[in-house]
């Protein structure tokens, strides 16, 4: 009895310590990554700054919506690593938030938040950053798209959506519509503009399908895992 409660001390002692020295590597790890996303997050604002002054200085209108494009998608990574963060998490991003936050600050770039109504209807949805920073260079480029091929000249309304699949567990749908003119289909396979290339690859990369009708407008859809 008296060896069995001596051993229980011991592996008790060893257990403690083995837990302290976890818990300290942990916290140091936390650390470590949160003071890494702290620099990606610092390094990305000043990429910015870098760009508007050089978009600010071009006397080119090719070169200044070259260098807007530039702008609004490295803001879209930028504020993935804002969110992540605040959060202290690499997994539970709040995908309806940050498309919230960054379908504003995207009409904001392009000077069309008092010239696009703006509808969401974003329910709750977590992700990880695997996913959020490509769904949102797609969200990006469609708005973007929007803007430049059904607004460019008039006021309008642009629609995001982004819900579960009740149909298919595990998966999600994110619509993005515009009541513009609509656009020709065959454009939205042209794979030689860098936009739609992105959208079809980045599409891909999250394993999800997406495609583009016309509906009263253009509408985007995308269904992917979550």
């Amino acid at each position: 009895m008296f060896v069995t409660v001596f051993f229980s001390f011991i592996v008790l002692v060893i257990f403690n310590r083995q837990e302290k020295e976890l818990r300290k590597a942990l916290e140091e790890k936390e650390t470590l990554l949160s003071e890494v996303f702290h620099r990606v997050k610092n390094n990305m604002a000043v990429i910015l700054g870098l760009i508007n002054l050089k978009k600010n200085q071009s006397h080119s209108e090719e070169a200044v919506e070259a260098l807007l494009q530039c702008h609004m998608r490295v803001m879209s990574m930028a504020m993935v690593h804002n969110r992540i963060y605040e959060n202290k998490s690499l997994n539970n991003i709040q995908l309806d938030i940050y498309l919230s936050e960054l379908s504003e600050e995207v009409l904001n770039s392009l000077n069309a938040e008092n010239l696009i109504e703006l509808k969401k209807d974003l329910h709750p949805t977590k992700s990880d950053i695997s996913k959020a920073i490509p769904i949102g260079l797609i969200v990006n480029e469609v708005i973007t798209n929007a803007f430049k091929h059904g607004f460019k000249s008039h006021s309008g309304k642009l629609e995001i959506h982004l819900h579960p699949n009740t149909e298919t567990n595990g998966k999600a749908i994110l619509i993005i519509k515009d009541n513009g003119p609509g656009i020709a289909l065959e454009k939205t396979a042209n794979t030689d503009s860098l936009g739609m290339s992105l959208i079809y690859s980045l599409s891909e990369q999250i394993d999800g399908e997406c495609n583009f009708h016309n509906e009263d407008g253009l509408v985007f859809k995308l269904t992917f895992p979550y």
